[in-house]
């Protein structure tokens, strides 16, 4: 549980304007143990040690968080992924819980004409207005555009959010669970290199990046595979990117398998089907295949692609399109 505090509306003003107010803000309480958390993404099963042939103890819930005090090889439920992570009843498989922080932040209390930010607890709830009652889960790294601070009648600061366009609301937020991510954060890496390639190896569910045929970055990945509504591999073949976001709501396939994903981060589409490289919060399990043709990575490997390719694209633009320059630098990506 968050730990109480007390201040008042006009203090909080003071000490926001004095770039302090963070010290107000402890984090969640946790025990001393604690590595992280983790959420998990499906129903888990918690078994007595790090191998799924020792002796079933326990479950947990899908989204119901936990505190992660270890971890370890052991024996893995995939071939592809022998991690295990420990809580306090046993041990769960990595493949199905999402690593999380649970950082509680000082919120700004004038967001200009609109900030990036990233959802920085497991769970946080959006509501349709400031104080309301949160009836849209956003996870752990979800990033959206923070268009509006505004207080509630408690003189608690929410964030409003918005859709794809920036200027469309979506959901408001309390803004001490949303991190602001300023541009300091996003600089380009290595923008003076023009010969940058993105190489998608589907057998290995590796994604590595090569500057000038040197490779500088790599990274497991989950690219597309068959659901019950059909066939959904990333397309192999040499691409030029087409567009480039910081943010995108998400949807597709069909029936059982119909998703819809917001908040999705570091987007670099580079087809015209919409296959991309971007952010994925919503399973752990990197190194098989488990998208609709994307290409799924990490947070922080999805936003160091980003950061690495080609166009550099200004703070406060929403998306990036090469049709609207045809000129312009864009990374190449090849599907293998």
């Amino acid at each position: 549980m968050k730990r109480g505090i007390s201040i008042s509306r006009r203090d909080f003003l003071k000490l926001a304007g004095a770039g302090v107010a963070a010290a107000i803000f402890p984090a969640k309480t946790v025990s001393a143990d604690t590595l992280f958390f983790g959420r998990p993404t499906t129903p888990v099963t918690v078994y007595e040690g790090p191998t799924w042939k020792s002796r079933q103890v326990g479950r947990k819930k899908f989204d119901e968080v936990v505190e992660v005090i270890g971890q370890s090889e052991g024996e893995g439920i995939y071939p592809h992924n022998n991690i295990w992570f420990q809580i306090a009843e046993g041990w769960v498989y990595s493949s199905f819980i999402q690593p999380c922080q649970w950082v509680i932040n000082a919120p700004l209390v004038d967001v200009g004409a609109g900030k990036w930010g990233e959802v920085s607890i497991p769970i946080a709830h959006g509501a349709s207005s400031p104080g309301g009652l949160g009836v849209t889960k956003l996870y752990y790294s979800e990033i959206h555009r923070v268009r509006w601070a505004q207080a509630d009648a408690a003189g608690k600061i929410w964030y409003g959010l918005t859709n794809d366009d920036g200027a469309t609301p979506f959901r408001w937020v309390p803004g001490e669970h949303v991190r602001i991510i300023g541009p300091e954060e996003l600089t380009p890496i290595s923008p003076d290199v023009t010969d940058k390639l993105i190489v998608v190896d589907r057998p290995a569910q590796v994604v590595t990046a090569f500057e000038s045929g040197s490779p500088v970055y790599s990274a497991r990945t989950s690219t597309g595979k068959r659901w019950p509504s059909g066939d959904y591999f990333t397309p192999p073949g040499e691409f030029l990117g087409v567009e480039k976001r910081m943010s995108k709501y998400m949807t597709g396939g069909a029936g059982s398998d119909r998703y819809g994903v917001t908040g999705v981060g570091f987007v670099f589409y580079f087809t015209g089907t919409k296959a991309a490289t971007h952010s994925t919060y919503w399973h752990n399990n990197f190194g098989t295949p488990m998208s609709h043709g994307c290409v799924n990575l990490r947070p922080d490997d999805s936003k160091w692609i980003w950061r690495w390719t080609h166009p550099v694209i200004g703070y406060d633009t929403i998306a990036a399109y090469r049709s609207n320059d045809p000129n312009a630098l864009w990374t190449r990506v090849k599907v293998i």
